[in-house]
């Protein structure tokens, strides 16, 4: 029996995890000012633990419901300035200047020309852009563990991700994504995941996912004995047929 992931589309921003947590912070119970110490650092430390799983529990619930307006409500700026990005090398960016690019970042930019309307790109920015993605559905978050036996059969199981060992700093937290299902394959590679506080808030910064996809599209053709940019191109070939591949390797201009 072997496993192997569940693969619901060529765009990278796959991640293996989704969030299980509540977004409904606990209640507090309220003590007079005289009676109630100052907070301590755990206790600091504690509050912005909740406010980051929060935080991911909606980011992954509005993933989930396509809903791109919550999605754009948690993410951090850096994050909307790199669908800025995505935006511009859909719009101007030719195959030689893309090969600049990491494989996670192409993938990306081949998936907004395959599937969000130019004119929406033209017109638009990263915030429009990261919003029409997420309901496009080109953000995923999937846990589901495929198991292929040896007769060709297979089965798939759902399971929910948990954040673990999240490493609190001053403006920035990072943490890994794993599943809640006890009977899952352990993963080789640990998915990161990082938050950045902006002001007063914590923000998801889901950026580095993109570095994940790279080096999984790295993998499939090691694997292969082939490169990166034949995988990709088999895959948009067996996705939307050559001529269209061909198509979305161009710049669509504007």
């Amino acid at each position: 029996m072997l496993y192997a992931p569940a693969v619901k589309r060529l765009v990278p921003l796959v991640v293996l995890a989704l969030a299980a947590c509540s977004s409904t912070p606990p209640p507090v119970t309220s003590t007079s000012a005289s009676s109630s110490p100052p907070p301590t650092t755990t206790s600091r430390k504690f509050d912005q633990s909740e406010e980051i799983q929060i935080v991911f529990a909606v980011y992954v619930k509005a993933l989930r419901t396509k809903d791109g307006e919550i999605a754009l409500a948690v993410m951090a700026s850096t994050a909307i300035s790199r669908w800025e990005e995505y935006r511009l090398h859909a719009l101007k960016s030719t195959e030689a200047q893309l090969a600049a690019l990491p494989a996670g970042q192409r993938a990306t930019v081949y998936g907004l020309r395959a599937t969000v309307d130019p004119a929406v790109l033209r017109a638009g920015n990263g915030s429009t852009v990261l919003i029409t993605a997420v309901q496009q559905g080109l953000i995923s978050l999937n846990t589901s563990t495929k198991l292929v036996y040896a007769d060709g059969t297979s089965t798939v199981t759902e399971s929910n991700p948990v954040l673990t060992k999240l490493i609190l700093g001053a403006d920035t937290a990072t943490a890994e994504i794993g599943s809640d299902d006890p009977g899952g394959p352990p993963s080789s590679k640990p998915l990161k995941f990082t938050f950045v506080r902006e002001g007063e808030r914590w923000k998801a910064d889901p950026t580095s996912l993109a570095d994940t996809a790279t080096a999984a599209l790295e993998e499939v053709a090691a694997q292969k004995g082939t490169t990166v940019d034949q995988v990709l191109t088999q895959a948009l070939t067996a996705q939307y047929g050559a001529a269209r591949a061909a198509e979305i390797r161009r710049p669509l201009g504007g």
